[in-house]
């Protein structure tokens, strides 16, 4: 079978997988991680809202059912602003509500699934009082780990930055849009090898910290890209990626958050095929179908969202 029928085929069977993880019974909106598993959790809701509206299958819902799941994601949204899953909140990898993975990890998702679905957070981000700060927040860049642990790193500044764009955008907030531009500045002249693109006081001659630091640069790349400001030296940093190639020509990642989604799994009861990759997946092959439009993949129209995080395209 050639490449051209697999595409034709590809958002059925995905659509038909994302279906296969609705959880009607615990309302509009709920779904599980997978089609095994015995409760819904709000990660598969935000991973079931994004992959369809990437096929524009979204446009289908009607205002009644749109409202409702919006209604069932605010729901969960906490005093602070953040969100929080009562299933899976303090529990494995999140115990303790860590930055890289709690709840402001799982905020990040829910502003995108918000936005797909026309909606938005129904509270200001009290949460980020602290980063808006600018003194404090260039003190808190300085004070992260850039050594062993810059990947973890790598989400905490994540989902520092994508709230904080989050509330200049949505929540029209002046004093968060300062910290974006402060937050890049700063990245752009702090712990950056301008031989290699990447930052962190790491080896990169050695595949395992090559691999540390490129997943950290590649969840600060997205702040970049959204607001349009240039990627630092970009030509040395893609060169930096290529080297993350194995030999089966994928990129080799040795994933700090790996746990994350073995975490949803027990709680959910299950580790079958999961939504998570589905959706992930579907936006790699999306943005591979943007920069290529003359790939078979550049032929499905394929539906971005304006919003901080991974889910946007911004046009050349």
């Amino acid at each position: 079978m050639d490449i051209s029928t697999h595409v034709t085929s590809l958002r059925q069977h995905t659509l038909a997988f994302v279906a296969s993880c609705q959880y009607p019974a615990a309302g509009v909106g709920r779904w599980r991680y997978a089609s095994d598993c015995t409760a819904p959790t709000l990660y598969s809701s935000c991973y079931a809202a994004m992959t369809q509206a990437l096929y524009g299958e979204l446009d289908a819902l009607g205002d009644t059912e749109r409202l409702a799941w919006m209604e069932t994601l605010n729901h969960h949204q906490d005093g602070d602003g953040l969100y929080r899953d009562p299933l899976i909140f303090d529990q494995g990898w999140y115990a303790g509500d860590p930055l890289w993975c709690g709840r402001p990890y799982l905020t990040c998702h829910i502003i995108t699934a918000l936005a797909c679905l026309g909606g938005v957070a129904a509270r200001p981000l009290a949460w980020l009082d602290p980063w808006r700060d600018l003194d404090r927040l260039s003190r808190w860049l300085e004070t992260r780990d850039w050594g062993e642990r810059v990947g973890w790193t790598g989400n905490e500044i994540m989902n520092v930055g994508t709230l904080l764009q989050y509330a200049r955008d949505f929540h029209h907030d002046d004093r968060a849009g300062r910290s974006v531009a402060v937050l890049l500045e700063w990245l752009a002249a702090h712990h950056l090898n301008s031989n290699t693109g990447v930052w962190g006081d790491v080896d990169v001659s050695d595949p395992l910290w090559r691999s540390h630091a490129v997943q950290a640069a590649y969840h600060w790349w997205p702040l970049f890209f959204y607001d349009g400001a240039p990627i630092p030296h970009i030509e040395r940093a893609i060169d930096t990626l290529l080297a993350t190639l194995n030999p089966t020509s994928a990129p080799r990642s040795v994933a700090p958050r790996t746990g994350c989604a073995r975490t949803r799994c027990r709680m959910a009861g299950s580790c079958s095929s999961r939504i998570a990759p589905s959706s992930t997946g579907t936006l790699t092959l999306a943005l591979i179908g943007k920069a290529l439009p003359d790939h078979p993949l550049g032929a499905i129209p394929w539906r971005f969202v304006r919003c901080p995080g991974m889910q946007f395209w911004n046009a050349a």
